[in-house]
């Protein structure tokens, strides 16, 4: 992978070529529980400082988890409403990175409460018939 930093969000992510420190660039892990929330703001805090501080000097940047959904949108949200201060940040990730992004509410609420991103709309059950719609 061609970036300059690379953040393994879950613990069994494999080590990359990155962390020799010979070689360019820099990578780590931040390991988040999977449908997890991040166990410290304080240290999320420090985490978000540095991507943005590594995207504004022009660096490429890769954060993910293993499914790419749950715990990377958590971090993509954050990001952005630290970067922008887009208090939509969820809405602003599911439409430009993926429809899964944040997949759970939890994930959804600690943002809230943490950074004070707007929680999304409820979503409303799909109407799935019932027994009178059936033809006799």
């Amino acid at each position: 992978m061609d970036v300059d930093v690379f953040v393994g969000l879950d613990v069994n992510m494999v080590d990359t070529s990155m962390q020799l420190p010979w070689e360019h660039g820099t990578a780590f892990k931040y390991p988040i529980k999977n449908y997890g929330v991040p166990g410290s703001k304080k240290n999320f805090d420090h985490l978000l400082k540095f991507l943005s501080d590594s995207i504004l000097s022009g660096m490429d940047v890769f954060v993910g988890c293993i499914g790419g959904h749950g715990r990377t949108g958590l971090v993509l949200a954050a990001l952005v409403n630290h970067m922008t201060g887009e208090v939509d940040a969820i809405r602003y990730v599911r439409e430009n990175y993926c429809i899964k992004a944040v997949d759970n509410q939890k994930q959804e609420h600690w943002l809230h409460r943490h950074y004070g991103i707007k929680l999304p709309e409820a979503k409303k059950p799909k109407y799935q018939g019932s027994i009178l719609d059936r033809q006799w």
